[in-house]
């Protein structure tokens, strides 16, 4: 049976991503399928620098606003939605095109992945968190270390949801992260493209961008959430 053609178009922040999926959408009469874990949630438009308005109804686009920012969303529910958009698409002769900067999420989709996501104790995360805020993000990823230096090594300190992700994986099955990543030939016969550029050139349009954001209302954006929301720093 032949495969589902399939495009994908990843890379750094501010390398011309969007522009690029959207004249590829144009030429070959696709939609676009948003690939990135910020752009699903409502309100944050500014600072995940979300297709335009304009954009969107250029080009049809998926899986943008689709959850509040108070809910959680996986790389299984990404798969799961985006492979409902896939199907929807090809039942309209449409080009899929996966645009987005979460490699995560591009990997999940291509290639089956089991990662225990039905396994979760906000006791683990709670404890971990607490952990993190007494003696510092670098102590709970040593902690990964011991148990799943090959996880820990893909992650930095900074990440620290996945970091407490991968231990929880650990105390909840027995088995590691990294042993659950099961890959096989995709079901797609996709291409994938990968843009980048000198470093230089990209810091400088990343700075631009940020200049834009606070232009546009990005500090006002945050205030919204914080209230709409209520996601104020908590004890």
């Amino acid at each position: 049976m032949q495969k589902q053609k399939l495009i994908l178009i990843c890379g750094p922040t501010a390398v011309g991503k969007t522009a690029l999926s959207l004249k590829i959408a144009e030429m070959f009469d696709g939609e676009i399928i948003s690939c990135d874990s910020v752009a699903v949630y409502k309100g944050m438009d500014i600072g995940s620098a979300k297709p335009t308005k304009e954009e969107q109804q250029k080009i049809k686009h998926h899986l943008i606003d689709i959850k509040s920012p108070t809910e959680t969303y996986s790389v299984a529910e990404f798969k799961i939605d985006a492979e409902k958009v896939i199907s929807k698409l090809s039942s309209k002769n449409k080009l899929p095109i996966v645009c987005g900067g979460t490699g995560l999420y591009m990997k999940g989709l291509l290639f089956d992945m089991q990662l225990g996501h039905s396994e979760k104790s906000n006791e683990i995360r709670e404890k971990y968190n607490k952990l993190a805020q007494d003696y510092g993000n670098r102590y709970v990823l040593d902690i990964l270390k011991k148990v799943d230096p090959i996880s820990a090594e893909k992650l930095h300190e900074k990440d620290l949801l996945r970091i407490i992700r991968a231990i929880e994986i650990y105390e909840l099955t027995g088995r590691t992260k990294s042993s659950f990543v099961q890959e096989c030939e995709s079901k797609y016969d996709y291409m994938l493209i990968f843009l980048n550029d000198d470093r230089k050139k990209l810091y400088e349009r990343i700075n631009c961008r940020v200049d834009d954001m606070f232009e546009q209302g990005l500090l006002n954006e945050v205030k919204q959430l914080i209230s709409d929301y209520d996601l104020s720093p908590k004890n």
